[in-house]
């Protein structure tokens, strides 16, 4: 017998709930579904599709499910769904009568189903995979359910369903897509014994037919029994899932043969149209072989417990509940059993028909701060494939006492007139949940800070509770007032005054509105007043700051300040005085009031032009003497003041010369200088060091080359200004003959197409024009020059000389060479008896190699760096390759073949081999002595050969073990040994069926008498491992295992 085992681990920390509406999700791919929720233990599968395509992508009719926390509703508290339709149709509020909901509408085609229903069948829903056992049966768990539950039951139109198998039948033949969906005979259950029914709405129902075109005579059709089945039907009276009526929760159990691959396919559709949605729920991780199986599973997601205040269990669960079963398993893990968490048994015994139990763990306080420590519980076992191990695992971490403390920064009630913002924040350590209350219905859970705003006035109180892992807790309170109204004052300051007498009265306005209760205080330190618009009456004049103040208790600011400046004056007798600047030049004058202040201003300029401003800028219209009047007025006191003086516009002398025929010219130079001056007297300075002249029109004659500035200076003693002075620049060239010449030469990295030109003209004042032969000029006296492409350019250099007019032009044919490349290939790695080539393969070029050889190719002995140089002209290129041998190690080597024996002979790692044997693998056995030729080829396709020694040995080792015996102290076959000859550094070990080793032994001469510690054990079968090396050198290390079977 086999039986499946499996564990759960769950942290037990809060109570189940009573009930809860079925929840459904399908946004994930259908293959995650099958992987992730349907497939349990045991199982390895592949190849998943969804209706004979890819399943790598969501579908609405294939899903997952949750009726948590038990069930009630469907029988399934979680798994995989499929519909013909969106599964989420299933977690609808069921109201009665029919519904569906999407799908294609359009029939489908699969043969398996159209082979259980005459009808059409629309909106298929196909999910199928491969699968390999690891036991001899594959379980699962399903329900069934669907709208056409009561009205359509033993109609002529059902929906179809079925789960159809193909693979090797253990009995003999082959399933060939068997539907296994069947109904467990009534009068065996629960023992499972199945009838050949499959299940559908017409064989699984109340039991009577339907109000909708039922007829009993459809379903007796089926089967005569049919009403003997209504054990397996449970109408939906309630409203948390939609279909109207279910099966129970059915059981599929089916032979296989471990280790085969088997096909299942999972199929359901609507029949005849596509409305009124069937569904099957399959149970989650039941979809598993009843080979021993592990699982870790812990309860609300946690896999953590606390020290004194949380416990876990591991639930072992198994689908084989025929016999008692003992579960034996090792405790392991950092965490100490007694210190960290109670102590617990390393076995478990499962009654006959108990297919749950549990195994209890409380973590304990050791007040010693340490690092999170583990529990694991682990299982050694032997299934059909071999041994495994399995096991689960739970994490205890120290318990941290909770503390809370509340902070709430500063708050300005009147910092925010539309809203008022509050930070919260959580200080303290140990909470495992936080909840604030604003204080109006807005709640934050788990925020360690909070930022919110308030936009109503009012007082609120704000609550935060903390909770720890342990159900510790702790509440704090605090209390916020926003209050949005703002006092403000609206005082309107009063003009500056200008008083001629006292009294000085002064009258102040509050403006509006008026605030509650308010004061004046009038800057002058002894006047205050409480009425709303005061008049004041200053002693003195000057200027003062007012303070108007505004009170309401009832808002935020509570009080508003506001500050007034005004300035009061006596009026003094206005005094007229101005300064004036005159500009005979331009006959300009600048005048500005010195005088006292006043509010009216009237210029008079001499020339019946007026101005009314305190400072006037004026320009007349010839030179001559002007009487310029001012009168200030006091219009505020009637006060007046009136000054006058006399402004002297004179004309002024102005320099201005020209040279004929031009200032520019070849020595010798003569020049006559035209004098359009209005002086009276003259003095030239002709700037070459000649004397000074005082010619009114001169000429001067420049014998020396340079440039120079002659120098006019006009007099004129009646004139404004007296005299003026100009200037004029003179150059004076050599004459001398320009001569245009350059060089050039091009870049060595050829691939710019670039020239650099040096100019060698010679000549004085020169200046120069390039024209490249591409159409680019360049203007400067050397230039670099990048072309487009190699080539032949006529280039030409223009000098001018500007002063002389004297131009020369020169033309050169530049030839631009194309850029050089080299490729001498390649590194190269070759075999040590071959001979490397370098060929640097370009013409019309010259070649130096860093060996020194100057031909195109070269055929080096040794390894290493090799590099070519190539020219033409100034350009050059450069290539690098490396050289290198593979290395040949001999595999030749001599070893030892014990008679009847056989010995591997092993080449190493290469490509290709072939033997004197005429094999062609790595490896060949071989079973008498000789010398054995080898040739293989290596990575780098380097041919070698070696030869293999076998030297024969007149020794043979045999090894023997039994396969039972009966220690029962008979006198007859009371031990176990293993019987050989030839055999060194032998151990043998025998293990029970949980993977416990009951006996070791290191000599192949030791007996053993079924016992283990001194005491017998059952009947039953064991295993034996034994391992050895032969005798013989060549010979390797040998392992074998087997079974022991007990008798008594």
């Amino acid at each position: 017998m086999k039986t499946k085992i499996t564990i759960c681990l769950a942290a037990v920390m809060l109570p189940w709930l009573l009930c809860s509406q079925v929840n459904t999700d399908n946004t994930q791919t259908v293959e995650w579904y099958v992987q992730n929720v349907l497939v349990g233990a045991g199982v390895a599968i592949s190849n998943v599709q969804y209706n004979g395509g890819s399943a790598a992508v969501p579908m609405p009719s294939v899903g997952q499910f949750d009726n948590l926390p038990s069930g009630a509703d469907i029988g399934l508290v979680e798994g995989m769904i499929m519909g013909s339709g969106d599964i989420t149709l299933a977690s609808q509020n069921n109201i009665g009568g029919g519904s569906w909901l999407g799908g294609t509408g359009s029939s489908g085609v699969d043969v398996d189903l159209a082979a259980i229903t005459p009808n059409p069948i629309f909106d298929e829903c196909i999910v199928e995979f491969d699968f390999i056992s690891n036991g001899d049966s594959i379980n699962f768990n399903y329900v069934f359910a669907s709208e056409e539950y009561d009205e359509y039951v033993c109609g002529s139109v059902n929906d179809a369903f079925g789960f159809f198998l193909t693979g090797p039948d253990p009995s003999g033949g082959v399933y060939t897509a068997q539907n296994i969906a069947l109904i467990p005979d009534p009068s065996a259950w629960p023992t499972l014994v199945y009838t050949s029914t499959p299940v559908s709405i017409n064989t699984v129902n109340f039991g009577v037919p339907g109000s909708t075109a039922g007829s009993g005579a459809n379903c007796t059709a089926i089967d005569p029994a049919w009403a003997t089945y209504n054990i397996f039907y449970t109408q939906n009276l309630g409203t948390n899932y939609e279909y109207d009526g279910r099966t129970t929760v059915l059981p599929v159990k089916v032979p296989v043969i471990c280790g085969q691959t088997y096909h299942i396919k999972l199929a359901i559709g609507d029949g005849g149209d596509g409305g009124w949605d069937s569904g099957v729920f399959l149970e989650k991780g039941s979809f598993s072989s009843n080979a021993i199986s592990v699982n870790a599973e812990i309860a609300n997601g946690d896999t953590i417990l606390w020290e004194g205040c949380s416990e876990a269990y591991f639930a072992f669960s198994r689908p084989d509940t025929t016999v008692d079963f003992t579960v034996y398993f090792n405790v392991t893990g950092t965490a100490t059993m007694g210190d960290d968490y109670t102590a617990i048994p390393d076995s478990l015994v499962m009654s006959a028909g108990t297919y749950f139990d549990t195994i209890f763990l409380y973590p304990l306080v050791d007040t010693i701060i340490e690092s999170s420590e583990t529990v694991t519980i682990e299982i050694y076992f032997p299934n059909c494939l071999g041994f495994d191990t399995i096991s689960a695992s739970l994490i205890i971490n120290d318990y941290i006492p909770l503390t809370a403390t509340m902070n709430i920064l500063p708050v300005d009630p009147c910092s925010a007139p539309d809203s008022l913002l509050v930070e919260l924040e959580f200080i303290g350590q140990g909470a495992d949940s936080i909840h604030w209350d604003m204080g109006n219905g807005v709640t934050f859970i788990d925020d360690t800070i909070v930022n919110y705003y308030y936009t109503t006035q009012g007082t609120y109180y704000i609550t935060m509770y903390a909770e720890d892992v342990c159900g510790n807790n702790a509440t704090i309170v605090d209390t916020v007032v926003y209050i949005a109204n703002y006092t403000q004052s609206n005082a309107i300051p009063p003009p500056d005054m200008l008083l001629c007498d006292p009294p000085f009265d002064v009258t102040f306005d509050a403006g509006a509105p008026a605030p509650p209760n308010a004061f004046w205080d009038f800057g002058d330190g002894s006047g205050i007043s409480t009425q709303i618009n005061p008049t004041y009456t200053y002693a003195d004049t000057g200027s003062y700051t007012v303070m108007y103040v505004a009170i309401d208790s009832s808002t935020c600011n509570i009080s508003d300040t506001a500050y007034l400046t005004i300035t009061v004056g006596s009026s003094d007798p206005v005094i007229a005085d101005f300064n004036h600047v005159v500009d005979c030049i331009n006959m300009t004058v600048d005048a500005q009031n010195t005088g006292t202040p006043g509010s009216l201003y009237q210029w008079d300029m001499g020339d019946f032009s007026t101005y009314t401003t305190p400072t006037v800028f004026h320009t007349y219209a010839s030179a001559g003497l002007y009487l310029v009047q001012l009168i200030v007025t006091d219009t505020v006191c009637g006060t007046a003041d009136t000054i006058s003086t006399t402004i002297d516009i004179a004309e002024a002398v102005i320099a201005d010369i020209e040279a004929l025929p031009d200032s520019i010219g070849c020595i010798p130079f003569e020049i006559t200088f035209v004098n359009n001056s209005n002086g009276v007297s003259y003095v030239w300075d002709f700037g070459d060091g000649s004397p000074l002249d005082t010619a009114a029109v001169p000429t001067h004659t420049y014998n020396s080359i340079g440039t120079f500035q002659a120098l006019l200076i006009a007099s004129d003693p009646s004139s404004c200004n007296l005299q003026d002075t100009t200037y004029i620049t003179i150059v004076a060239g050599s004459g001398n003959p320009a001569v245009a010449d350059f060089s050039y030469i091009q870049n060595v990295n050829c691939e710019l197409f670039e020239v650099t030109t040096t100019n060698l003209s010679t000549g004085d004042n020169l200046s120069y024009q390039w024209e490249m032969g591409d159409a680019t000029l360049y203007t400067d006296s050397n230039v670099v020059h990048q072309y487009s492409s190699p080539g032949t350019y006529v280039v030409s250099l223009i000098a001018h000389d500007s002063v002389c007019s004297n131009v020369d032009t020169a033309v050169k044919v530049i030839v631009i060479q194309a850029s050089l490349a080299v490729d001498i290939g390649e590194d190269q790695i070759i075999c040590p008896y071959d001979q490397a080539v370098f060929d640097a393969g370009v013409s019309g070029v010259s070649y130096l190699w860093n060996t020194g050889d100057t031909t195109a190719t070269i055929s080096p002995q040794t390894a290493g760096m090799y590099t070519v140089i190539i020219h033409v002209g100034v350009c050059e290129a450069t290539d690098t390759a490396w050289l290198s041998f593979t290395t040949y190690s001999s595999r030749s080597y001599t070893t030892e073949i014990c008679m009847g024996e056989q010995v591997i002979l092993d080449a190493g790692e290469a490509q290709n081999y072939l033997w004197v044997t005429n094999e062609s693998t790595g490896q060949i056995s071989v079973d008498h002595g000789g010398e054995y030729w080898v040739q293989y080829t290596d990575d780098f396709g380097c041919i070698y050969e070696d030869t293999i020694v076998v030297v024969q040995k007149e020794v043979s080792t045999t090894v023997f073990a039994p396969n039972a015996f009966s220690p029962n102290a008979d006198g007859h076959n009371d031990t176990w040994k293993v019987v050989g000859q030839g055999v060194e550094d032998y151990q043998l070990r025998i293990f029970n069926r949980w993977g416990e080793l009951l006996w070791l032994s290191t000599s192949i001469d030791d007996r053993w008498d079924g016992t283990y510690q001194g005491s017998p054990i059952p009947i039953g079968v064991y295993v034996y491992k034994f391992s050895y090396h032969s005798a013989c050198a060549g010979s390797g290390f040998v392992e074998k295992t087997g079974h022991i079977f007990i008798l008594k």
